[in-house]
């Protein structure tokens, strides 16, 4: 499985791009949750995510069982590890497959077309969290 990320400690955002992925059946989905929460779970402690999904995609074999574990899974990971989401890149079909799990999975999927958007959006949901915070 093929991903790059970056950690910025001052700002507490991880970024994470997959690049060339592809997710194509169960197996698939649970080799990315591990990876991701991995990363996750070596920082010790939450933070904000910005997801890049650009060059990665849904193979078309994958099911949707398949798709709605993805949708599970990736609510417990956040639930677990994240303050906010972003997520930026990817195609139309993937957009909207991530939508409808942000549906069923009560999860806000905070998806956006390019990264400036979803930089943008990144910075507005860490104001917001730190006024109601205090």
């Amino acid at each position: 499985m093929e991903f790059n990320l970056s950690y910025n400690e001052k700002a507490n955002v991880l970024t994470v791009s997959f690049k060339g992925l592809i997710l194509r059946n169960i197996q698939d989905v649970k080799e990315f949750i591990e990876a991701k929460e991995k990363v996750c779970s070596s920082l010790g402690k939450k933070c904000y995510f910005l997801i890049d999904y650009s060059g990665a995609c849904f193979g078309p074999e994958i099911d949707a069982t398949a798709i709605n574990f993805l949708g599970r899974e990736i609510k417990r990971v956040v639930d677990r590890y994240a303050l906010g989401v972003v997520r930026c890149g990817g195609s139309l079909l993937d957009y909207l497959i991530i939508q409808k799990e942000g549906v069923l999975n009560p999860i806000d999927s905070h998806f956006y077309e390019t990264r400036k958007g979803a930089l943008n959006a990144l910075k507005k949901m860490k104001k917001r969290n730190e006024t109601e915070a205090r």
